[in-house]
């Protein structure tokens, strides 16, 4: 009996060892009848099939080609998805490299923080993708992080994917490596689309891995993974949350965009609430599209007011952000869970290293592994050396657990350590940016509260940079939890850089609660201290009534307080408020009362203060010739204190006494001087001023090219601050003929 090919199925039946198929071999299902049946190969003739004995017919069944079993296990994908351009391109290129010959599997990390989209990114990839992969489709919630806690044994998978290849459940052996190895050669050459969801650990992934074969498989999990990335070359892919306009795109898919149109305003202040994650933002629209007539504003008002808001990002058909968030929180260790739930406390955006530290009671070694297990859960990103971001909604849920977990000493100690590392740095810093700053008492800090030392300006600058938003916050966290010391002091330390910036609405705010807090702890001069330099910024907010009033108080406290050179300081602000005000023969007599003040303190340094403000007024008056000398005179005291800053205030008002006598050369040298002294100082908000002046003075000289050219860049400056002179600018721009 002579055939081409011997059916695996009819050598079963005769008790033929049979060849492999798939590379599996398949046992006898007799072993222990003894027949002779055996399989031989005969030169030129094909397969020769010799039987010992048979009763009844020989029937051949070849396998139909397309009667292998193919699995299709995908779920089904969401409606309304929205944004992931890159990660989905990112996924498409890797699986173009499984049809490219690739002879090893391509595995990617799809990692994340819970509710961030992660198998919806991936599902909603491989729908679209299932044809490229002709030999099926696996898929698995592995439960890594699941109500139950507990995940799924791998050895369960295995089997489940077995069967969905065709294999029989009495062909599966026992053993978990055996399962594995037959996975491997099942998978052999074939090409797979395979999808590990809800991975805990690279362990519970390893064994699921095929063998090698052109198969693409997407791990999804809550940690980063990186025992698949070192000891398997998987890719990593970190889905993070989506923009703005992504999360207003995914309100209107669920609502429906005529709702959102109507509420812009209110549609972007709810994707603000939902900080970009998906879960939070389909559980706002859940709500909304539950209550046809309720207005985007009233749920915006509702998540602004309720006490728990986490509260809000609960539904009864989705699961809460609070509950996929505890997931991952019980998967931590209790130092690294202690850590979260103080970082929880801090009143963000970012918290860097030293001030995880600060809350954590630790050293900065400890915390930065603590920091490294909640990056690799997810839990917070590193966003730049020793610098951390926690989702908003993440540190809702961090603090719910330390008011739960924590004694409220506990917290307090915490609190009170965080703003003693942040106070006893900005102090340092302030130093930098202002050495001629009266020194005040700081409040003394816990035991063993570490401190980030600036070595000179610009790492002073730079700290305050990074930690302004920090700053500002802390000075409102100090306040609240009513500790009036380390408010008002923070509120100092933080003026200069306020000032240098020109962010003064934010000043103002600061200063307005160092006043309260002055006021609670009965500080009188901590009150004067305020209310001066809320003078400073109103006179420079173009407020000058507001200026006005809290300079007359604080010089009032000042001269009950016997205090020359805190008065002196406030009556050289009412001389710069009545210059604004028009009245230069108040302001002279303001400047000089100040002077003399400062002569008899023998105060050089507030004596160019005072000089400055005279400069100004003098020239107001028409007496420009002893303005300038009053401005020379206030540069060479400057000079010799070691003040660069008060230089450069000088040279740009001797600048306009220049332009106003039409001497163009000198005015423009003091510009370009004063720039250049505040580009030294990485004084952004002063270096746009300098280029909206000296632009002006190249338009009145005739030169409109050398105008557009240098305006151009002071728009870009000013961009590059959010500076409140920005539209001026731009509009000298435009009225030059170039608003490009």
């Amino acid at each position: 009996m002579v055939c081409s090919s011997i059916p695996a199925a009819t050598t079963r039946l005769m008790g033929v060892e049979p060849v492999e198929q798939d590379g599996v071999p398949r046992p006898a299902p007799y072993p222990d009848r003894d027949v002779s049946n055996r399989i031989s190969k005969g030169a030129g003739f094909g397969s020769i099939l010799q039987a010992g004995s048979i009763n009844g017919a020989v029937h051949f069944h070849q396998t139909p080609a397309d009667g292998r079993s193919v699995p299709r296990q995908l779920p089904s994908s969401v409606t309304g998805f929205v944004g992931r351009k890159t990660e989905l391109t990112a996924l498409a290129a890797l699986g173009n490299r499984t049809r490219n010959g690739a002879e090893t599997p391509v595995i990617v990390v799809v990692d994340g923080p819970a509710g961030v989209g992660k198998t919806t990114l991936a599902l909603q990839w491989a729908r679209k993708s299932a044809a490229d992969f002709p030999d099926g489709q696996l898929f698995v919630d592995l439960l890594g992080f699941s109500p139950e806690g507990v995940p799924m044994a791998t050895e369960v998978v295995l089997r489940g994917f077995l069967e969905a290849l065709g294999i029989p459940a009495h062909r599966i052996p026992p053993d978990i490596q055996a399962k594995a190895a037959l996975f491997r050669t099942i998978t052999a050459r074939k090409r797979l689309l395979c999808i590990l969801d809800n991975a805990v650990s690279a362990e519970q992934v390893r064994h699921l891995l095929p063998g090698d074969a052109p198969v693409l498989v997407i791990v999804t999990s809550r940690r980063k993974l990186p025992g698949l990335i070192i000891e398997n070359s998987a890719v990593s892919m970190t889905v993070n949350v989506l923009s703005a306009d992504e999360s207003i795109d995914l309100i209107a898919e669920r609502i429906g965009r005529d709702r959102v149109e109507k509420e812009p305003a209110s549609a972007q202040r709810l994707a603000e609430w939902c900080a970009g994650l998906p879960l939070a933002l389909c559980i706002m629209a859940a709500r909304l599209s539950l209550r046809a007539q309720y207005e985007l504003s009233a749920l915006v008002a509702e998540l602004a007011t309720v006490r728990r808001r986490l509260d809000m990002f609960s539904s009864r058909y989705l699961r809460s952000v609070r509950i996929v968030t505890s997931w991952s929180y019980a998967a931590l260790s209790p130092d690294s869970a202690r850590l979260f739930r103080m970082i929880g406390l801090h009143p963000g955006p970012e918290v860097s290293l030293p001030a995880a530290a600060s809350l954590n009671a630790r050293s900065l070694g400890e915390t930065r592994e603590q920091l490294a297990e909640l990056e690799e859960a997810n839990l917070l990103e590193q966003v730049s050396p020793e610098r951390y971001r926690v989702h908003t909604l993440l540190r809702e849920y961090a603090a719910e657990r330390a008011l739960e977990e924590d004694t409220p000493e506990a917290i307090d100690d915490a609190v009170r350590r965080f703003l003693d590392f942040l106070l006893r740095t900005a102090i340092g810093a302030d130093h930098h940016l202002h050495p001629h700053r009266d020194p005040i008492e700081v409040v003394p800090p816990l035991p063993d509260v570490p401190v980030v030392a600036t070595g000179n300006r610009d790492e002073a600058m730079t700290w305050f940079d990074q930690e302004s938003l920090v700053l500002l916050n802390a000075v409102r966290l100090a306040a609240h939890r009513t500790l009036w010391q380390h408010a008002w002091q923070l509120a100092w330390a933080t003026s200069t850089y306020f000032d240098r910036r020109g962010r003064w609405r934010e000043w103002a705010d600061t200063q307005a609660i160092a006043l309260r807090a002055s006021e609670e702890l009965g500080d009188v001069q901590a009150q004067a201290r305020a209310r001066r330099i809320l003078a400073n910024i109103y006179e420079h907010l173009d407020q000058p009534q507001l200026s006005l009033s809290h300079a007359e108080v604080a010089l009032d406290l000042f001269r009950s307080l016997g205090d020359s050179v805190g008065q002196a300081r406030v009556l050289r602000t009412l001389g710069a408020v009545h210059i604004r005000l028009g009245h230069s023969r108040i302001a002279l007599g303001y400047a000089e009362r100040a002077l003399s003040l400062y002569r008899e303190q023998d105060d050089s340094y507030g004596e160019a203060h005072s000089l400055s403000v005279l400069c100004i007024a003098r020239s107001a008056l028409g007496d420009h010739d002893l303005a300038l000398e009053n401005g020379n005179t206030a540069i060479r005291l400057y000079a010799e204190s070691g003040e660069v800053y008060g230089q450069g205030t000088v040279l740009r008002r001797m600048a306009r006494i220049y332009r106003h006598l039409h001497r163009s050369d000198e005015a423009l040298d003091a510009q370009r001087r004063a720039l250049e002294i505040f580009r030294s100082l990485d004084n952004k908000f002063m270096e746009a001023v300098l280029l909206e002046e000296i632009g002006e003075s190249y338009a009145s000289q005739g030169e409109p090219d050398r105008a557009r050219a240098t305006l151009r860049t002071g728009v870009a400056v000013a961009r590059e601050i959010n500076s409140p002179n920005l539209g001026a600018l731009e509009a000298k721009l435009v009225e030059l003929g170039n608003g490009q």
